[in-house]
């Protein structure tokens, strides 16, 4: 039998947790406890998978605050937390803000839209690359690599394992040949990889980024047998319940790059929330967006995004 959520626990900032679905109760009881709680990610998180993909050329998609202000009280954000974080983002140029008589909206900023695109290349591709037979192992001076956060990484060609030890795959793009041509001091050797201690594993993706994969592949599977009734949450359910799916996946894969398999451990709990998350998005979509549809937004040009197959 279900839990019944009907009245919330109190949160940190004081305000109660809103009455949800027991299916968004796990995740928005999630939300709230591990650690600080970062507004301004979440409303990035709603412009870039709800706002920005409706915009048009010259014409971009924009979100009046009220409305977006029902969808974080569903997340259990406060009122005052949420004007801090726009004050934010719009003074750092990620969002522009226009006002219609008492009205206030937003978009994104054009630096801003630029930014959300290339995050959604990463967050609905495969965060996993096939197997890769041929490696360069090249070790050189100190130089700078890959650090994690919460801002799409470049793609570069060669992945970091340490602050002087890289691997690139075989055989080399141009690209790839261009981003990884080592120096004179470099020494580079080249053949097949045949195994992976796990202290190298976790250079290349944190244990703490690992773990999270972990505790939100659990909320997956515990959410995947109950499709149907996805299917068949209220509008403002299944909105808060996208928002979290997509929040949860956007702040741990845009922490590393996509990885190639047999650089990761076979039982790695990333593979597993890469499968998972889809089919769940997807049955959140109809209800979600007609959410959004409500609160004045036009429709998506494409229904649901195409989201990348994991190997």
């Amino acid at each position: 039998m279900s839990p019944d959520f009907s009245t919330r626990p109190e949160q940190s900032n004081g305000q109660a947790q809103p009455a949800c679905h027991s299916l968004v109760a796990p995740f928005l009881d999630s939300l709230h406890t591990n650690g600080r709680l970062r507004v301004w990610s979440i409303v990035m998180t709603i412009f870039g998978d709800m706002v920005q993909p409706r915009s048009k050329t010259g014409q971009p998609a924009r979100m009046a605050l009220s409305d977006l202000a029902r969808l974080t009280e569903g997340l259990g954000i406060a009122p005052g937390a949420l004007r801090t974080a726009m004050s934010r983002l719009t003074k750092e140029g990620w969002l522009e803000r226009h006002k219609e008589g008492r009205s206030a909206w937003y978009q994104l900023s054009i630096s801003g839209a630029a930014n959300a695109q290339a995050a959604s290349q990463r967050i609905y591709a495969p965060c996993i690359r096939p197997a890769v037979d041929a490696w360069r192992l090249e070790m050189s001076k100190p130089n700078a690599i890959f650090e994690p956060g919460d801002t799409p990484v470049p793609d570069l060609a060669r992945y970091g394992l340490s602050d002087t030890l890289f691997l690139t795959p075989l055989p080399l793009t141009n690209d790839a040949q261009e981003a990884s041509t080592p120096d004179a001091d470099s020494l580079i050797i080249e053949g097949r990889l045949h195994s992976m201690p796990a202290w190298l594993f976790d250079s290349l993706i944190p244990i703490s980024v690992s773990e999270d994969y972990g505790e939100l592949a659990g909320l997956l599977r515990n959410l995947s047998g109950n499709i149907e009734q996805l299917q068949t949450l209220a509008p403002q359910d299944a909105i808060v319940l996208r928002c979290l799916l997509l929040h949860f996946w956007r702040r741990l894969v845009l922490k590393h790059r996509p990885m190639p398999l047999n650089l990761l451990p076979k039982d790695w709990p990333g593979l597993d929330c890469s499968r998972l998350l889809p089919p769940l998005y997807n049955a959140l979509w109809q209800a979600s967006e007609a959410w959004l549809q409500s609160a004045g937004l036009p429709p998506r040009h494409e229904e649901p995004p195409l989201w990348g197959v994991t190997v």
